[in-house]
């Protein structure tokens, strides 16, 4: 069993350290603390050395949390930590809880203030003070890290201080990949483009407020469009080596032929790096767009990607075969474990009350047979989570 937790890090604006930025965002792992060593306490110490131990023996951490999570990979084989070459794959900092857009799929502005405690900084924002501690740390021990992402459930540019984050963190990781992404609600200034990322990701889902409004509430597209553009045809002017990509997420309300192919025109003029068009599960996501075929292109030289954040059928297929395994082995737990991280995975995928495609009905069958075989609490948490889908 395997996670990104496992060679991961995600910093919370409040200075704790969650396990990832999925459902694990919930789950504290450690709270800010200046005297200890985040390096050698924590990264390679007790804190993660817990993580690695269970995973490594193909236990679930925190089997409430991982149940729910996208990032387990409940089949896929332990990487143990190098001790000779530590590194952190990916360290992701949320610079700021705050956000003035109020988006569906995302927390409710109403329950940002009390969504994590205030347990150093007072507010929601990052202090920078924090983010040094910790990159000093890693540096000393001589941990490397592979990319520094800027962004969590907040807008990173609300925090005032996250342009002079950035250049501190490259100063102390030159070789580090430093990303960032950002709603683009905010005016452009050129100071910006040599702060040191290498990557800035401008999440626009919309040609037109018309397209763009109804996911992006109290978002401006106008001025979210000429935040990109400003950025993206400086950068080039000046030959910055910064890739720039708008990441447009896939509804129901942005996904005709006619506005993809209007983006793709748009993504031309404001010079962007790459278009990068999402299939989401969340939201009132997209029932036309299915597949990368489904995505008409203009052939105008746009870097066109596509990205499926859906729950592939390969991680149903592990957790349901893992749940087979643990019954025969009458590992009663470590089953009802993976037969809940199914049926979460299944919730996520069809939120509505419905009847699911005829290529995952076999999955319901699955999980009302594995149910019967559990435990009582077990199998009422299973059946909540699948009782609004039926079989074709």
């Amino acid at each position: 069993m395997n996670c990104t937790v496992n060679h991961s890090i995600f910093l919370r604006s409040n200075g704790s350290l969650a396990c990832w930025c999925d459902y694990g965002s919930l789950k504290t792992l450690q709270e800010f603390d200046p005297c200890l060593d985040y390096a050698k306490d924590v990264y390679l110490g007790k804190v993660y050395g817990y993580i690695r131990e269970q995973l490594a023996a193909g236990v679930m951490p925190f089997p409430s949390y991982c149940s729910k999570c996208m990032v387990l990979l409940p089949n896929a084989p332990f990487v143990p930590t190098r001790r000779r070459d530590p590194y952190v794959d990916t360290f992701q900092v949320e610079p700021s809880m705050a956000c003035q857009l109020d988006c569906p799929g995302c927390i409710p502005i109403k329950d940002r203030k009390t969504r994590v405690a205030r347990t150093w900084s007072g507010h929601l924002m990052l202090a920078p003070k924090i983010l040094e501690k910790i990159l000093r740390d890693f540096r000393s021990a001589g941990i490397r890290i592979r990319t520094i992402d800027f962004q969590g459930h907040g807008e990173p540019t609300l925090n005032p201080d996250v342009w002079n984050m950035i250049r501190m963190a490259k100063s102390l990781f030159p070789k580090s990949y430093a990303t960032m992404c950002t709603h683009a609600n905010l005016d452009f200034t050129e100071d910006m483009i040599d702060a040191g990322l290498d990557q800035i990701i401008y999440a626009i889902d919309g040609m037109s407020q018309e397209s763009y409004a109804p996911y992006r509430v109290h978002g401006d597209f106008e001025q979210a469009h000429r935040f990109m553009k400003s950025f993206s045809t400086t950068a080039r002017a000046r030959d910055a080596k910064i890739d720039t990509v708008w990441k447009y997420v896939l509804f129901r309300h942005n996904d005709s032929p006619e506005q993809l192919l209007k983006a793709q025109e748009m993504a031309r003029d404001a010079q962007i790096s790459e278009l990068r068009f999402i299939i989401t599960q969340l939201g009132p996501l997209s029932t036309s767009i299915v597949d990368e075929e489904d995505i008409p292109r203009a052939k105008n030289g746009v870097n066109v990607k596509v990205e499926n954040y859906k729950v592939s059928m390969k991680q149903l297929d592990d957790g349901i075969t893992l749940a087979r395994s643990g019954i025969k082995s009458n590992q009663l737990a470590q089953a009802a474990q993976s037969a809940a991280l199914v049926a979460s995975m299944m919730k996520r995928l069809f939120a509505e009350p419905q009847t699911v495609p005829s290529k995952f009905a076999g999955y319901l069958s699955e999980l009302h047979e594995l149910a019967s075989l559990l435990p009582d609490s077990a199998r009422t948490a299973i059946v909540s989570d699948i009782e609004h889908l039926s079989s074709p």
